[in-house]
């Protein structure tokens, strides 16, 4: 398996994309998915996407005088901006992970990357053992018009828990794959 691990490791690292793929390193027994971690600027930034819309549609609201129907039709656009924008950044943000999977302990470990869950929410990471995992799946994604690829997704108990994003698609697939069979 180590022959196999190591191939897999430096294949992962030659094909994987630079901007958004997390790296996979491997030191003895653990294997690691390490992503970019989101700061404070990414939060505020993320915030001010958010709200931008919302924001100018009630400064033109309230600036000028236009008939209730189109006073409507604005905020029903600053409502469906909101929560569309929202939920695709929370999505992002639980993907942003660190996995370690520890093969000497067997245990998987998830570190939580981003600004809001590590330091505001002081979410802890979690150590799922290997006998506790059902399985390991990938779940297809669509990031933005252009982008798609896949999440992995670990079964354990009664929940899923996401571990990382993948927008390389045949990444994601042999990933899983891969990952699968060391949790075995």
């Amino acid at each position: 398996m180590n022959l196999e691990k190591d191939s897999f490791v430096k294949y992962f690292s030659v094909n994987r994309n630079e901007y958004h793929d997390p790296k996979l390193e491997q030191e003895s027994g653990l294997v690691t998915l390490v992503n970019k971690g989101f700061d404070k600027m990414n939060l505020i930034g993320n915030l001010f996407i958010v709200v931008i819309v919302p924001i100018i549609i009630t400064i033109v609201i309230t600036n000028k005088q236009l008939p209730k129907s189109t006073n409507s039709y604005l905020i029903g656009i600053a409502t469906v901006w909101f929560i569309v924008t929202f939920y695709k950044r929370v999505q992002k943000i639980v993907a942003n992970n660190n996995v370690i999977i520890d093969l000497e302990k067997r245990l998987v470990i998830i570190e939580p990357q981003d600004y809001f869950r590590k330091n505001i929410m002081k979410t802890k990471k979690r150590n799922i053992s290997f006998n506790s995992i059902r399985s390991i799946k990938t779940k297809s994604r669509n990031y933005d018009k252009f982008n798609s690829g896949f999440r992995l997704v670990l079964n354990y108990g009664n929940e899923e828990v996401t571990l990382v994003d993948i927008w390389t698609k045949k990444l994601g697939t042999e990933l899983s794959q891969f990952v699968q069979k060391l949790v075995a």
